[in-house]
């Protein structure tokens, strides 16, 4: 059996998984690194190697990172520093490395996995054609899966989250107090866990420890409400812009651990607020990512049906 190594590189954490390959993947293993830190890829490649069995033997890597990939570097936006591909191989010592967006590796997870890795939000039922995700973490990833004919999909990773967010009448004193913080009002900035703890200062006039968040949602339902309108809205321009019939995603950990600001009716009635288009909307099949260990199993999953069926 093949073994390969997973790892996803966010800007909150690094989470890595020992794989053995052959017509399935079996997850033998999980390592956890903080990404702040790590300080540099050195120190990630430093990390890694002291966690991973010693004379342990990869035959490939598939590296998911938050960021754009051009030519096997990128500089993530939410990362302190660079990551290059050929260092990553070199220091790893795995010849096979595949250094990629973070959200194909989502998408792969939404193309292969069975429906008990997901809850449905709307109650429609999964169907073919072509997907869209969305995963607020510490950004806001996005990603589409375009369905080219019968099993055959391409997926497209983007940077979408960097776009500006649309604010609505009547919410203009929090686009000035962004704009007074030197804020940048993106979905990034806004539909995100950094987003939270922005939108809980200006409620509070206080500051929100990122370990708290939790808690905090739970308690205060004008925060839960006003973020939960903000995901719907993210989730309503994405639908708009992909018409994903096969479905739209949603994973990132701030839904992991907080599942009820999608599963909640503030979302919906946000998702389908549309004046022209709200029958179409009514269509797409809404599915939360319920599996904290996605975008490891979606990155095993790719390399499987990498040779049959190329997805990048």
């Amino acid at each position: 059996m093949e073994k390969i190594l997973v790892m996803d590189i966010g800007g909150t954490n690094v989470r890595c998984g020992a794989f053995g390959v052959e017509h399935e993947a079996q997850l033998l293993e999980t390592y956890e690194l903080s990404t702040e830190k790590l300080g540099s890829l050195q120190g990630l490649i430093r990390g890694l190697k002291d966690r991973l069995p010693k004379n342990e033997n990869f035959g490939a890597a598939i590296i998911g990172v938050a960021g754009p990939v051009y030519r096997g570097r990128t500089r993530p936006p939410n990362i302190p520093f660079e990551i290059r591909l050929k260092e990553l191989r070199e220091g790893l010592q795995i010849h096979d490395v595949a250094l990629l967006n973070d959200m194909v590796l989502y998408a792969s997870f939404c193309l292969f996995s069975p429906e008990e890795g997901f809850i449905s939000i709307n109650k429609r039922p999964r169907k073919r054609g072509s997907l869209c995700i969305m995963a607020p973490g510490t950004g806001f990833g996005v990603a589409f899966v375009l369905w080219l004919s019968k099993d055959h999909y391409k997926i497209v990773p983007s940077e979408g989250g960097h776009s500006p967010f649309p604010f609505r009448e009547g919410e203009e004193s929090y686009l000035r107090y962004l704009k007074e913080q030197g804020i940048e009002a993106s979905y990034d900035t806004v539909v995100s866990g950094k987003g939270i703890k922005r939108l809980y200062g200006f409620l509070n006039g206080k500051e929100l420890r990122s370990e708290d968040i939790s808690e905090v949602l739970s308690e205060q339902k004008m925060l839960s409400y006003a973020f939960s309108r903000f995901l719907g809205r993210a989730a309503r321009h994405l639908a708009l812009t992909y018409l994903p019939y096969g479905g739209l995603f949603l994973g990132g950990g701030v839904l992991m651990k907080n599942p009820h600001l999608v599963l909640d009716s503030e979302f919906r009635s946000e998702f389908r607020d549309s004046q022209k288009m709200k029958g179409l909307l009514r269509k797409i099949p809404l599915w939360l990512i319920n599996n904290p260990q996605a975008t490891l199993w979606g990155g095993a999953w790719l390399y499987l049906n990498s040779k049959k069926n190329p997805l990048i």
